[in-house]
């Protein structure tokens, strides 16, 4: 047995041997290990393996140039399992070989890193296998036993009394202001006296001579009744010199109390004949006018007359009549 044995270790370590098992050896090292085994894989660093939540922590990663990272967005970090937001990615800073992000977690318990590798000559994709424990803020005392809370405020104890205090306080309020709005509309209010003003019987007349003459074919028809009225109301009367009147009556207002006042006047020529008889005026100036109001008021021609002729008979007895009236105040 001894002999066997020495004879087979004399035959295992001649060199020979030895180095064709070294040979050996690495070319099974070159087949058979997998390459990125062999090469550096990407380093990750956190700078915090325990936070709470919505605390903020940071990691970091570095690769080398044969190799590509799959990096997360900036945003909200949605959970497969739950469809909810779960975090946050706040900021990503990254460079050539080199990334670096801050995470933001809402939610307790382990969170791993959305962040993988591959080698740009392999299709495996590699995960982190970084992972940060999420400590809830809520401590222990505050899980343990029942909190202390007050019961929901009832709605009728609540409300109901002082909604009613509420409406009827509006309701007075109301009732108090249609009062006072009553009262105010009855109130006395001082009367308004309008000013009666005092129209000249002269001044009636010249503003009816003045439309007259305006108009374009003024007939002596029309001019011998303004005259008879002219003459009418300057026959000397106590009663008849002023006419009162307020400034809200028109004019024809004052025309027809002027043929009122002088209705009991028949006729032109008993007209004339009592102005003849009682005051001094000519025969020639009678008879003129005679003439001209029985030509004008009874024939049955519509002759016109001209604006002068009808302005220097108007003026001729406005004068004959103001001589009437002042001899008259004179005796």
């Amino acid at each position: 047995m001894n002999f066997y044995l020495r004879k087979f270790l004399l035959v295992f370590l001649k060199p020979t041997f030895l180095v064709l098992l070294l040979k050996f050896s690495l070319v099974f090292i070159l087949f058979f290990i997998p390459t990125h085994d062999i090469n550096a894989q990407p380093t990750e660093q956190v700078s915090k393996e325990e936070c709470k939540v919505y605390e903020i922590f940071q990691y970091k990663i570095t690769w080398q140039d044969d190799y590509t990272v799959d990096l997360p967005t900036e945003g909200d970090i949605l959970s497969e399992e739950l469809e909810l937001v779960i975090g946050e990615v706040l900021k990503i800073d990254k460079s050539e070989k080199q990334a670096t992000i801050d995470f933001r977690i809402f939610k307790a318990g382990e969170f791993q890193i959305p962040v993988q590798w591959k080698q740009e000559e392999s299709t495996e994709v590699i995960q982190s296998k970084i992972k940060v424990n999420v400590l809830s803020t809520i401590s222990e005392s505050d899980s343990e036993g029942s909190s202390d809370y007050q019961e929901p405020i009832s709605f009728g104890n609540f409300l109901w009394y002082r909604l009613i205090i509420i409406i009827t306080f509006a309701l007075i309020l109301i009732y108090g202001l249609y009062i006072i709005y009553q009262k105010y509309q009855s109130r006395p209010l001082d009367a308004i006296l309008e000013e009666v003003t005092i129209v000249p019987l002269d001044d009636i007349l010249e503003a009816k001579f003045h439309k007259l003459i305006d108009q374009n074919n003024l007939t002596k028809k029309e001019f011998a009744y303004f005259m008879t009225e002219l003459i009418q109301s300057k026959i000397p009367k106590a009663d008849k010199q002023i006419i009162h009147t307020s400034k809200t009556e028109n004019l024809k207002s004052h025309e027809s109390k002027l043929q009122d006042s002088n209705s009991k006047i028949i006729t032109d020529s008993d007209l004339l004949e009592k102005i003849y008889k009682s005051y001094p005026i000519s025969t020639d100036d009678l008879r003129k006018m005679k003439v001209f109001f029985l030509f004008a008021k009874y024939s049955n021609t519509n002759e016109t007359i001209s604006k002068d002729e009808a302005k220097s008979m108007y003026d001729e007895w406005q004068r004959i009549m103001h001589t009437i009236q002042h001899g008259k105040m004179d005796a």
